[in-house]
């Protein structure tokens, strides 16, 4: 399990920690849309939030989506946290989609949303 404190994490955590380095070495603004659905311009019927990790043997990524749903469709960032943070085979990814409830009628147990895990693989989303 990896939990951030290894080598190949040092100069995110730098940076998130002590405000070392540029955040333009980690940060994309404006990302290549992450989700398949999302890129014929499909929008989710509730105000969305969507966060997609992947590991490989090149890299640590993260990318995150706001505020998707029906009153737009912003671009997506991505976050580098690591190159090469290890030698690993395969991949792994976690997607999740946080969404709102909509109105009083949706909210369960007093939440205002739910998270909702996306199952993801390599041939339904592409990081590259």
């Amino acid at each position: 399990m990896i939990r951030g404190h290894e080598p190949a994490f040092a100069s995110i955590r730098a940076f998130v920690s002590d405000g070392v380095g540029d955040w333009r070495e980690f940060v994309q603004i404006d990302a290549q849309q992450f989700m398949p659905v999302l890129r014929g311009g499909n929008v989710p019927a509730r105000t969305s939030h969507f966060f997609f990790a992947a590991l490989t043997r090149e890299a640590a990524t993260a990318f995150v989506q706001f505020f998707v749903g029906p009153n737009g469709l912003p671009p997506p960032s991505q976050v580098r946290l690591a190159i090469n943070p290890m030698m690993i085979e395969g991949r792994d990814f976690a997607c999740h989609q946080a969404c709102y409830f909509g109105n009083d009628a949706e909210k369960a147990d007093g939440h205002d949303g739910e998270l909702v895990t996306i199952d993801v693989w390599e041939k339904r989303i592409i990081t590259r």
